[in-house]
């Protein structure tokens, strides 16, 4: 008897959660009007994109002749060349700096040190990486991660083929990997029984 009052009180409070205005607001379609509406036109926001836009067009004219671009695109280069080698140098300069900070704040212990030397050590194995950004990319663990991390592809949408009115069992049998006779598509046995 407890349990199904428990069972009702559990169906009563789901009826008024779904019937909540915030569930409702939450799970509701998306309007299909949609209202664009353009920052540049407001009062608040429009003076900051305004003065964003005209700073890069000013920065986008002079780029080809400035050094710190040239000297991005070369930094660049040399990232894309050799990607390890980059990161490592970036890590280096960071543990050392953190280092340094916690040495002159006097938090340093020993088992931080030791941390920060290992850091170190990998940092510097990683500047002697002579592998192309190409070379990485083709790697196993590349692959996993990429494979691990894509969205997956959406489903094909196929018709069901219509025959006198009534669906054709035969090539939905098929599509699913088994045929009239009740074998696989792979030649093994499925589980119907024989009536």
């Amino acid at each position: 008897m407890s349990s199904s009052r428990l069972i009702g009180f559990v169906t009563r409070c789901k009826r008024c959660a779904n019937s909540s205005a915030g569930y409702r607001w939450l799970t509701a379609e998306p309007e299909p009007d949609v209202i664009v509406v353009d920052l540049r036109e407001t009062r608040t926001v429009g003076p900051v994109v305004r003065t964003i836009d005209r700073t890069v067009r000013e920065l986008a004219a002079g780029a080809p002749s400035s050094a710190v671009a040239g000297a991005g695109i070369a930094l660049a280069a040399a990232a894309r060349d050799r990607p390890l080698r980059a990161v490592s140098a970036f890590g280096l300069l960071a543990v050392l700096g953190s280092l340094l900070a916690t040495g002159l704040a006097g938090a340093l212990s020993g088992p931080l040190l030791a941390v920060y030397l290992l850091l170190v050590a990998l940092a510097a194995l990683g500047l002697r990486s002579t592998r192309h950004l190409d070379d990485l990319l083709e790697t196993r663990i590349v692959r996993v991660l990429t494979a691990a991390f894509e969205p997956p592809k959406p489903p094909a949408t196929t018709e069901p083929t219509e025959t006198n009115g009534d669906t054709d069992v035969g090539s939905a049998l098929e599509s699913a990997g088994r045929s009239t006779d009740g074998t696989s598509s792979d030649g093994g046995w499925t589980d119907r029984t024989q009536s």
